[in-house]
């Protein structure tokens, strides 16, 4: 096999060679040796025939860009100078196409209203997440029930979490090892400072807590993995063919169509007063976990984001209930998580569109779910105000979505 390998590279280097002359191609052969007849060469020139007539045969069809020599003796050496060419007067070249400083390659990080706008970068790295919090300052003492409290903060730390839950399948049959062995895996490398009992059982904990606040509600562990999709990426489109848009103009689109009462409507009231920076070009990002949910109507699609923030304690000792639901609101709305959510709700509702026969936005759209993994104890997770703590669950309405993904494709 080996051998078969060698010779077909050979043949292949021997094509390169024999197709890349510009001008004039000049192929010196041997014939009369005991070997010729096993050389790649030979091969090609007399395909299985007589060399001699296949070489003639090919003279007389190439309508004379090919020709044949055949050598006695030794000849004059002849220098080739090739066709002589009067060189053209040079000018300086005139750049006088407008440029569109309006295009880019954007994504949640680039669009957030406390970041410059500016072009995503095409790495082959994986860089720690852009949308984890710079958290400063030590982790907290233990207590309050948090099982991850004394684990680290910051991007880097987000970024861990974020590869084990992409790893390790939810309905791994010993889901603490599973947990340890990843992260094993992940910091074999790497120089960290943590107990790994405390981050395997936090994450453990963290895949157990129901997802919504009934306790029948199905948590990560309970998820169908034929149904779910992880680190989904998507690159949209942005008004290609139409003028450009701004994160105004997003906010006056909810604005329109969400609530008086939705809990982030102040968010977009508020970007609606930012100054209008404009863009076009693609939308491009990752979305955590898109998964199916069953509902009082039938099953939905979700878009799930883990978040290893830290949210301040309201009593001496950090707990669950930190991270209640108005609390999470809070948190979305400093971190601009909800701008993230609603991009990739409408990059859901695009895969949706594309894939799923007899799709309807208002029956299938199920949301966004936000899961900030350090309030997630496992099923004793509380519940305040309706909703379990650590998951901040949205709705925006379906028509809200469709009209946003007609804005960025400029039917809007």
């Amino acid at each position: 096999a080996a051998m078969d390998e060698d010779a077909a590279e050979e043949g292949r280097l021997l094509y390169v060679a024999l197709t890349r002359a510009k001008h004039r191609l000049v192929v010196w052969w041997i014939e009369n040796t005991m070997n010729s007849a096993k050389t790649k060469l030979h091969q090609i020139l007399s395909r299985g025939a007589d060399p001699d007539s296949e070489i003639e045969r090919l003279v007389e069809v190439s309508g004379g860009t090919i020709s044949q020599t055949i050598l006695t003796a030794p000849q004059p050496t002849a220098l080739y100078t090739g066709e002589r060419r009067t060189p053209g007067r040079l000018e300086q070249a005139s750049l006088d196409r407008s440029l569109d400083y309006f295009w880019r390659r954007v994504s949640f990080s680039s669009l957030s209203p406390d970041r410059p706008l500016g072009g995503e970068a095409d790495t082959t790295d994986e860089p720690d997440r852009v949308d984890e919090p710079a958290e400063a300052g030590e982790p907290g003492g233990a207590g309050g029930g948090l099982l991850m409290e004394d684990l680290p903060r910051g991007a880097r730390f987000g970024s861990l979490v974020h590869r084990v839950f992409q790893n390790v399948p939810f309905d791994a049959p010993d889901l603490s090892a599973a947990i340890g062995s990843e992260l094993a895996h992940l910091t074999r490398h790497a120089s960290w400072d943590f107990e790994a009992d405390a981050f395997v059982g936090g994450m453990a904990a963290a895949m157990r807590t129901p997802l919504g606040p009934g306790d029948d509600t199905p948590s990560l562990r309970d998820l169908d993995p034929g149904r779910t999709l992880k680190e989904v990426d998507f690159e949209l489109p942005l008004r290609t063919s139409a003028s450009t848009i701004t994160l105004r103009d997003i906010a006056a689109v909810m604005l329109e169509c969400l609530d008086e009462d939705d809990p982030h409507r102040g968010y977009f009231s508020r970007l609606w007063e930012l100054e209008p920076h404009r863009f076009r070009g693609f939308l491009t990002g990752g979305i955590d976990l898109v998964t199916v949910l069953p509902g009082p109507r039938g099953d939905r699609y979700v878009v799930m984001d883990f978040k290893s923030n830290t949210l301040p304690a309201a009593g001496e000792l950090p707990a669950a209930t930190d991270y209640g639901p108005g609390l999470l609101v809070a948190a979305m709305h400093h971190g601009n998580y909800v701008l993230q959510a609603l991009l990739y709700q409408v990059a859901l509702h695009r895969f949706l569109d594309w894939r799923l026969p007899g799709y309807r936005p208002s029956a299938h759209l199920g949301g966004s779910t936000y899961l900030f993994v350090r309030a997630m104890i496992g099923p004793d997770t509380p519940v305040v105000d309706g909703e379990r703590c650590g998951v901040a669950r949205w709705f925006p309405p379906p028509p809200a979505v469709v009209a946003l993904s007609d804005l960025f494709a400029g039917r809007r």
